[in-house]
């Protein structure tokens, strides 16, 4: 597939430092240049909130909790003035001056600044209100401040996180709702269920949005046309919410359970490729000051360091619409806001957030007169998408080479959600409207609960310019065909179980000894702590004697494959990687697709090219460099085939990140990539890693399979978290819903539940010496023969540590003469045994020893098999 802005990919390394921002390199700077707006030497200006004086001068609050006023100058290289008017308040994240008066929303209050002599300093600072909650919390921001013509204020309450750090709680009132302050000071709230709404926004009709950020509960970050009462998906929120409260007096929200709340869909779903921390969102009504595109939201984006532009349309009554890539390159911007003039003020900050430099201070983008060629809206049709360009085109695109991905979310209590069930449309036609300015782009399957993510191929104006961006991803909650049926793209699936750590269900396959489950292929192979030699920095260094984790080196390329002993199929995998100068080596998924590592920043984590694939080269760059250690964090979707063997879905990359560096988002292969060590195309097949020039290494190698759904239905419950009716137990007790034991020689034994062929699935989390043997079809109280050992010592302890929860399933099937036992951890085959014979009837039975420890057994449940 075209990865929407792959193409640009050298913007990216721009905005990373690897290649200075010149014209040459920027083509975005031809359109809209970006002025910087240096600030006080030696101040840091991290901007929270911006708005305009009626002379034009800016007042800037900031996280530091001071308030400037600047005086732009003009000209590119002209300095601007800064004047500090206020300090010691409390985290400004939101400002508006009215009739030149300086509003600030800090943590707690929101404050009117006034200066009462005229000597340019604050010298009052009165509470227009403080009436929510705030426990002192290090993650309960207010985030404001637009204000309707009435004179109502806007702002939003970040909810408190807790352990998980992501984990959202709202103790006081009221974390999680969007707030109206009335000119009287009174506060209104109007709605619920966000996460950590960083902007708000009034549009023409002055409907409210706001922009949400990725996390728990929020899929992708959204925009939301907030509207009285409703309810936008993270639960936290509504223990203040008083229909909530009479249904649920018990308590609080659940973290991992889905409330019983009607959601309100988000209008725009913004690729997490494109948008990782959202900031503020603010409407051009600039009167074509700023270019073409008039009336549409322009969006801060601080993690990727960008500006996006979002365009909404009603379908059905309700907002829904497109979000386009705008400008790169401007560093973390949180705040947006248009000047008087028509520039684009940008107010950065990253302290504690990430983001790209600079991560601080003003700048401002001035569209230089020149229009760009782009798609200036997009708008939903019935049969597709038509497409209104900024400049007449010169031809059509061909319809082979526009790409249309279809896809949805997961709404749940993890930490976001990949772009799921993704698939490619396949465009109809494509044709001008009723000038060559207008598309239509027919696609006969489109549906409702859906992000749409069109990429067209190159184009061109018919004065010559390049279309600059070609891609627009829109949110389909209505259909035209369908207007009256609103679905949502956010999809209620079955939650994970909760989790004590974030790395629950995680295997580690280079924990102490790694050998069982490494194949080294050959003798070029070494498994030590490994570092860059500095006498030959094309050569690494290996010794027991080195500091660092060990790890698999090969110094003499072409390497022999390293692969693992266990396959994967579709997995979150984490790995580490380091290489010497000159070097180039390249993991193998399943030990057919490849992603390239070189020692070269634009081909650091590319895809390679094969047979009928030209390759793909990383949307940005995170290398730093040889002889440093690289964590990358990579979620594979393996490929999918149909009952026949029919491939139906090709092997993709849905997510890999470098550090926190997005490198690809739904990356796919066409087919095995040149040099597979597995034949075919398969479900599976083992992680390789091999060097292939020069000297390389890999460390600490873990996986999570993404597993299909849960089959738990057709599984008997063995214990309910209660009691111990229906066991048989020694030196075993039941503590928070979990079977203890607690030293040696402890046991317990299904009393009624009976088995022979089927298979058992349970937590288990384990400490100390103390060793866990499990039987099934057992018939004496003490104990059957062991089908496995669980344990600190055992090939469990291998790849799980001591006090993290793993499930265990043991599966016995019947073969030929005999039966199989098969031990699975956290949903990966691991171990098979057979016997002969006849396998035994029985109960499922424990036991522990060996030395001091604990184990805890959880969520236990049986299935014979029929």
């Amino acid at each position: 597939m075209t990865n929407p802005i792959r193409w640009m990919a050298f913007l990216f390394f721009a905005t990373m430092g690897a290649i200075p921002v010149t014209a040459q390199t920027d083509p975005e700077a031809e359109y809209y240049r970006l002025v910087e707006m240096p600030g006080p030497t030696g101040e840091i200006i991290e901007v929270g909130g911006l708005d305009f004086f009626s002379d034009g001068r800016i007042a800037v609050s900031t996280r530091r909790g001071q308030v400037w006023i600047v005086e732009p100058a003009e000209g590119e290289r002209a300095a601007s003035s800064f004047h500090l008017f206020a300090e010691g308040l409390q985290e400004g994240l939101g400002l508006s001056v009215v009739d030149d008066v300086v509003h600030v929303l800090q943590r707690g209050e929101l404050s009117r600044l006034l200066d009462r002599d005229g000597d340019g300093r604050c010298d009052t600072v009165e509470c227009v209100c403080d009436d929510w909650g705030y426990s002192g919390n290090y993650h309960e921001f207010a985030f404001g401040l637009p204000r309707d013509r009435a004179g109502n204020f806007y702002m939003a309450l970040n909810v408190a996180f807790s352990s998980p750090w992501w984990h959202a709680r709202s103790e006081v009132p009221y974390r999680g709702w969007v707030l109206k302050v009335t000119p009287e000071g009174r506060v209104e709230p109007i709605a619920c269920g966000v996460r950590s709404p960083c902007g708000l926004a009034l549009n023409e009709e002055e409907d409210l949005f706001l922009s949400d950020n990725q996390g728990d509960w929020v899929p992708s970050s959204p925009i939301y046309h907030i509207r009285p009462g409703k309810f936008y998906g993270q639960p936290a929120s509504l223990a203040w919410r008083k229909d909530w409260r009479e249904r649920h007096p018990e308590g609080w929200p659940s973290f991992t359970d889905p409330p019983d709340v009607e959601r309100a869909e988000a209008a725009i779903w913004i690729p997490y490729g494109w948008s990782r921390s959202t900031g503020n969102l603010v409407l051009d009504r600039t009167a074509g000051a700023f270019g073409p595109f008039g009336n549409q939201f322009f969006v801060a984006e601080m993690t990727n360091g960008k500006v996006l532009r979002a365009q909404l349309e009603k379908v059905g009554g309700e907002y829904q619409g497109a979000v386009f890539p705008f400008r790169d390159g401007v560093g973390s911007a949180l705040r947006v806001a248009f000047s008087p003039e028509g520039q684009l003020v940008i107010g950065r900050t990253q302290r504690g957030w990430g983001g790209q430099p600079p991560g601080e201070g003003l700048a401002r983008l001035e569209w230089t007169g020149v229009v760009p060629f782009e798609i200036e809206a997009v708008h939903l049709a019935k049969d597709g998408f038509d497409l209104r360009m900024t400049l007449p085109a010169k031809s059509l695109p061909d319809v082979m080479g526009i790409d249309v991905l279809e896809y949805d979310y997961d709404w749940w209590w993890e930490y976001g959600s990949p772009e799921k069930r993704a698939r490619h449309l396949k465009v109809a036609s494509v044709a001008f409207g009723r000038t060559r300015r207008d598309l239509h782009v027919a696609i006969p399957d489109l549906r409702a609960g859906k992000v749409i993510r069109m990429t067209l191929p190159s184009m061109t104006s018919k004065t010559g310019r390049v279309l600059l961006h070609p891609v627009f991803a829109y949110t389909i909650n209505r259909t035209l065909a369908r207007p009256d049926v609103r679905v949502p793209v956010a999809k209620r699936v079955p939650a994970p179980r909760p989790r004590e750590r974030n790395n629950e269900g995680y295997l580690y396959l280079m924990r102490g000894d790694p050998k069982p489950f490494w194949n080294p292929g050959g003798p070029d192979w070494s498994y030590a702590p490994v570092q860059l030699d500095g006498d030959d920095r094309g050569s690494l260094r290996v010794g027991e004697g080195l500091k660092g984790a060990p790890a698999w080196t090969a110094r003499d390329a072409p390497s022999t494959p390293l692969e693992t002993t266990l396959h994967h199929g579709s997995v979150q995998c984490w790995f580490e990687v380091m290489l010497a100068e000159g070097a180039s080596a390249e993991v193998l998924f399943e030990g057919r697709y490849a992603l390239r590592l070189e020692d070269d920043p634009r081909r650091f984590g590319a895809l390679p090219s094969s047979d009928g694939f030209e390759g793909l080269a990383p949307d940005r760059t995170g290398y730093v460099g040889a002889g440093k250690w690289h964590a990358f964090s990579i979620v594979f979707d393996a490929p999918r085939f149909d009952p026949s063997g029919r491939k139906i879905a090709p092997a993709r990359l849905a997510r890999v990140k470098l550090f926190d560096t997005l490198l690809h988002e739904n990356a796919e292969w066409p087919g095995t990539s040149e040099g597979a060590v597995m034949a075919g195309e398969s479900g599976d097949g083992p992680f390789v890693f091999r060097v292939l020039k020069g000297a390389a290494a890999i460390r600490g190698v873990s996986w999570k399979r993404v597993s299909g759904p849960s089959d738990e239905k057709s599984f008997e419950r063995l214990f309910d978290g209660l009691s111990l009716h229906g066991w048989d137990v020694k030196g075993v007790s039941v503590e928070k819903g979990a079977l203890v034991a607690k030293g040696a020689d402890a046991f317990a034994m299904t009393r009624d539940f009976r088995m022979s062929l089927g298979e058992v699935r349970f937590w288990v989390k384990w400490s100390g010496a103390l060793q866990l043997d499990v039987a099934l079809g057992a018939s004496e109280v003490e104990h059957g023969d062991p089908a496995f050992s669980l344990g600190r010592e055992t090939l469990a302890g291998r790849l799980v540590p001591e006090d993290m929860w793993c499930e265990v399933r043991i599966r016995r099937v019947r073969t030929h003469g005999g039966w199989r036992d098969t031990l699975l951890l956290n949903d990966q085959p691991v171990r098979s045994v057979e016997y002969e014979g006849t396998p035994p009837r029985g109960g499922v039975a424990f036991r522990t020893q060996g030395g001091d420890g604990q184990v805890r057994l959880q969520d236990l449940r049986g299935r014979p098999a029929q």
